[in-house]
C-alpha cells in the first residue's frame, strides 16, 4: 500500500510539472511572437493592358479594382514566383469573369504574359 501511494504521488507530481511546463511554453510563445504584418501596398496587374500598379492596401476594397488610367475594373493581385508573375489561384474566377477584357493572364496557368 505504501509503494502504491508513493507511485501515485510521483505520477501526480510529473503530471503537474508537465501541465505547468506546457502552460509556460504557450505563454512564452504568445509574449514573444511577432504579429503578422501585411505589406502597406498591394501589387496589382491590369488584365487588359498588362500594366502593373502598387496600390495602398487600404484603397483595395473590391476586386477586380478599377484601373486609374482606363477606368475599367481590370486590376487583379499578383505574386512573383521564380522570377515570373502569377495571379494567385483564389482569383481564378475573377480573371475568368473578365472574359474578353483579359489579354494578359493565361487562364490555364494564371501566368501573366509580358506585363509592363
Amino acid at each position: 500500500m505504501l509503494l502504491f501511494d508513493f507511485i501515485q504521488t510521483q505520477r501526480n507530481l510529473l503530471l503537474a510539472i508537465a501541465v505547468v511546463g506546457i502552460a509556460v511554453v504557450i505563454g512564452w510563445s504568445f509574449v514573444h511572437s511577432s504579429p503578422l504584418e501585411l505589406p502597406n501596398r498591394m501589387p496589382l496587374v491590369c488584365a487588359a493592358t498588362g500594366e502593373t500598379f502598387n496600390i495602398p492596401r487600404e484603397r483595395v476594397n473590391m476586386l477586380p479594382m478599377e484601373n486609374p488610367e482606363t477606368g475599367e475594373r481590370t486590376l487583379i493581385p499578383f505574386e512573383t514566383r521564380d522570377g515570373a508573375r502569377y495571379v494567385p489561384d483564389r482569383y481564378r474566377t475573377t480573371v475568368q469573369d473578365l472574359k474578353d477584357k483579359n489579354q494578359y493572364v493565361d487562364l490555364g496557368t494564371l501566368a501573366i504574359r509580358n506585363s509592363r
